[in-house]
């Protein structure tokens, strides 16, 4: 049987929302910061997605090389929604049974799985105003952070 109750705040987050608990913690493993190695089974979606979350993420400092697989299912669950997305916008909501009887397009249900998993992944990675809440991230040099993505006149 698992653990019970909600997973355990981590420290980082603790000691970001200035909580006293944090300092408490003593050997709780820090995972290396960086990006992961982007997987090549995304499709073009979940690639573009991986890319444009990672930046941001990693701009926030609030990326570590071992976030590869809830990286992966947040793309694949992206994925799965733009794919089921679109095939409900072509066919419409609902579709002809064998019978004749109108009946809600079996994407839906895709999409709404999809859906889900999006929003668990988000929730670990921390992409939800919800999940960034009460945290507080030290400021960036933003010509620095600029100058890894851009060339600058200065770096």
């Amino acid at each position: 049987m698992g653990k019970r109750g909600p997973a355990p705040t981590p420290t980082k987050t603790l000691k970001l929302r200035g909580s006293a608990r944090g300092a408490k913690r003593k050997a709780e493993p820090v995972a290396p910061p960086g990006v992961p190695a982007m997987p090549s089974e995304l499709a073009a979606d979940g690639r573009g997605e991986w890319e444009r979350i990672t930046g941001l993420l990693d701009g926030m400092g609030m990326m570590a090389s071992t976030d590869l697989a809830a990286l992966s299912v947040y793309c694949m669950a992206w994925e799965s929604l733009l794919m089921a997305t679109r095939i409900v916008n072509e066919d419409g909501y609902m579709v002809i049974g064998e019978r004749g009887q109108g009946l809600p397009h079996p994407m839906l249900v895709t999409r709404s799985k999809a859906m889900d998993q999006l929003n668990r992944s988000a929730a670990k990675l921390g992409l939800s105003p919800a999940d960034r809440a009460g945290l507080s991230v030290p400021k960036v040099n933003s010509t620095k952070a600029k100058g890894r993505f851009f060339k600058t006149e200065t770096g």
